[in-house]
């Protein structure tokens, strides 16, 4: 979470507090938040950017909002790409930036490569009826993976296939 210090007290206007994690909100009379440094902050205005385990979402809501499982999930993978020049069905996705998007029955597909190739990226959404463990870094056997890429396209099912790891 970042703190932006724009009009909170005791705070040069404009700055911003980067990876502040939030412990405490308090939306009475003054409204404050604290971050894990156990500094409190009064503001006007509180903006909750809190993620996944977000506190101010209960708070903002009333009640605890569990996730609910929807049917699928998502499965992605962010590396280093140089590698995948040696691949001739994978070259052009590292050569430079790109973007490549297959949709397909209950799998979806998203690659793309940033720094003209440099870093590689790509998301699967597929369907899941596995019981939903809430993080952002559940990693992945890739052997499950790969079995969901069957029908992608070739240059994209072999990238998915050279892909060491991945979350879920």
């Amino acid at each position: 979470m970042a703190l932006s210090m724009h009009r909170f007290s005791g705070h040069q206007k404009g700055s911003m507090e980067l990876g502040a994690m939030a412990v405490l909100y308090d939306d009475t009379e003054e409204p404050s938040i604290t971050p894990a440094n156990g500094e409190v902050y009064h503001a006007d205005v509180i903006i909750a950017a809190d993620g996944i385990r977000s506190l101010a979402r209960e708070l903002v809501l009333g009640f605890q909002d569990k996730p609910k499982l929807s049917g699928y999930a998502c499965y992605r993978a962010y590396f280093k790409g140089a590698f995948l020049k040696e691949d001739h069905l994978c070259r052009e996705f590292v050569e430079k930036g790109c973007l490549n998007i297959w949709i397909g029955q209950d799998v979806h597909f998203v690659q793309n490569t940033l720094r003209d190739g440099e870093e590689f990226n790509w998301i699967l959404t597929h369907k899941d009826t596995e019981d939903i463990k809430e993080s952002w870094f559940q990693p992945r056997n890739m052997d499950d993976v790969r079995e969901l890429v069957h029908d992608l396209g070739p240059k994209m099912a072999a990238a998915v296939r050279k892909t060491k790891e991945c979350l879920d």
